[in-house]
């Protein structure tokens, strides 16, 4: 090899790693770091998440929640398109201290078992409701379709009551 050809490919191994630098940089480390991973923190001591799924699915509009052990939540709202799509708040103390009343670890375990079930209301442009609860470092999946859990269930009625409620702060 001559020593121009020597020359050329070490200006071009130089010149794309200072490109390839560049690169990552510019777009994928802001992309990657932009993103906290807030949303991967388990609190083990009590976490609620709530989502509805069905005919809102298709649309991208199904009304979603987290509740902390603290009270506080997340709310994204069915009105995406409106502006207003996430709320955070705390949840008034007597409907936090009715979740921790209900939400027993036999209550979970019984509403949490797997059921078989011929038709789903979000089968047939419906709305379900899917649940995960961490209750003492324990996960719990409630669901309206597939699961022992029903909105007529003591569990269900309670959060009923928390849908009711995050309908009012829209």
């Amino acid at each position: 090899m001559k020593k121009q050809d020597i020359l050329s490919i070490l200006i071009t191994f130089v010149v794309g790693m200072a490109a390839g630098a560049y690169l990552f940089f510019a777009g994928f480390a802001p992309q990657f770091l932009a993103h906290n991973g807030a949303t991967d923190t388990t609190y083990s001591e009590f976490t609620l998440t709530g989502e509805t799924y069905g005919s809102c699915s298709r649309t991208g509009s199904c009304p979603s929640f987290q509740i902390l052990s603290d009270g506080s939540f997340s709310y994204l709202s069915s009105a995406i398109f409106t502006g207003t799509a996430t709320i955070d708040g705390n949840l008034p103390g007597t409907l936090l201290n009715e979740l921790r009343l209900k939400f027993t670890p036999t209550a979970l375990e019984n509403d949490s078992r797997s059921v078989r079930v011929a038709s789903c209301a979000s089968y047939v442009d419906g709305l379900d409701y899917r649940y995960e609860v961490i209750l003492e470092s324990v996960v719990y999946d409630l669901d309206t379709c597939g699961k022992n859990f029903s909105v007529n269930s003591e569990l269900g009625v309670t959060l009923d009551e928390l849908w009711n409620y995050f309908a009012t702060e829209e």
